[in-house]
């Protein structure tokens, strides 16, 4: 790549503390096929990923002090959270490579508690005129240590 003159670009992340947010239930519902509970993870799965996608856009509606109309906006956190909490959001935005993702998720297991919980989610550039992308989302729950969700998205 050397000889195409590449512009290198050091990307340094950004960090924000003290998110306040109400959390909702991060461990997935155990399904039981004999009961008829299928749809009891299907619909943890969807409300946990708009509650994170929420959280990456910054939006207010997360945030246990919101208290928009509800004609405007009739979403609540999944489970009818009323936990409030800080989070830590680190945000890098740039063109990376698969491995490097792959070794901050291998960090990110390393160095969280088993007790706590973290999510990634990593975006991938338009691939078609329309802006068609894929996303995927991964969320380790608290209290597990090798349970995880992933989430892959194509638009």
């Amino acid at each position: 790549m050397d000889t195409h003159f590449p512009n290198k670009v050091s990307v340094e992340p950004i960090t924000a503390t003290g998110i306040d947010v109400n959390i909702p239930p991060l461990n997935p519902p155990t399904s039981n096929a004999e009961s008829g509970c299928e749809t009891d993870f299907e619909d943890f799965a969807i409300e946990t990923h708009e509650w994170l996608s929420l959280v990456s856009l910054n939006s207010p509606r997360v945030n246990p002090e919101d208290r928009l109309d509800s004609f405007l906006s009739r979403y609540i956190p999944p489970g009818g959270s009323s936990t409030g909490s800080k989070l830590v959001k680190v945000t890098w935005q740039g063109f990376f490579s698969s491995a490097w993702a792959h070794r901050l998720l291998v960090e990110a297991l390393q160095a969280t508690p088993a007790t706590s919980w973290f999510s990634i989610s990593v975006v991938g550039f338009s691939s078609t005129w329309s802006g068609d992308t894929k996303d995927c989302t991964i969320l380790k729950p608290p209290n597990t240590s090798d349970e995880y969700i992933l989430w892959e998205v194509g638009r």
